[in-house]
């Protein structure tokens, strides 16, 4: 068993290949875990799954955790599930994770401390409001922005330096 450097739990590394998430009736997630290192296998009738980096290592260290947000175990690699677990797992990731990527700003209004923005985005047009924008707007490296509206949603940028002309002039009034 590996364990971390805190002593005050145990960190299991699940073999991708005795894990199988499906789902019964709602859209809850369970997963049935038959990996020897956590001694027997087991099903955990409502699986959390969550992204330990989810910024920069979002295929690898996938934790399962239990409805009482126990930890159960991680994934550190997804190569071994199969295909529908992997589908799954996919979706709830995309459920969890929700962010928009901006292709268009079309507005940005600065009203007090507060920036109201109007985008067009893979997942249609959004409008939000930023407070603090310093605190805001994180670059994450190579070009990536995410920006966080005043509500907790976050909106990505994967590259702002592929942005058409319009959105540049319009975003360098802000940033």
């Amino acid at each position: 068993m590996q364990t971390s450097a805190n002593t005050d739990f145990d960190l299991i590394f699940l073999d991708p290949a005795t894990v199988t998430f499906f789902r019964t009736g709602g859209s809850a997630v369970r997963a049935t875990i038959a990996d020897p290192k956590i001694g027997y296998e087991r099903t955990v009738l409502v699986c959390q799954i969550a992204r330990a980096f989810p910024l920069s290592l979002q295929d690898q260290y996938i934790g399962l955790r239990d409805a009482k947000d126990k930890d159960v175990g991680m994934l550190e690699k997804l190569t071994g599930l199969d295909a529908d677990s992997r589908k799954i797992l996919d979706e709830e990731l995309e459920r969890r994770y929700f962010v928009p990527t901006i292709q268009r700003v079309t507005l940005v209004k600065k009203e007090y401390d507060t920036v109201n923005f109007e985008v067009e985005t893979d997942k249609g047009v959004r409008k939000f409001a930023v407070q603090n924008l310093k605190d805001s707007i994180q670059e994450v490296g190579n070009g990536r922005v995410l920006l966080t509206d005043r509500t907790g949603s976050r909106y990505n940028i994967p590259d702002y330096r592929k942005l058409d002309e319009k959105t540049l002039a319009i975003l360098s009034r802000v940033l």
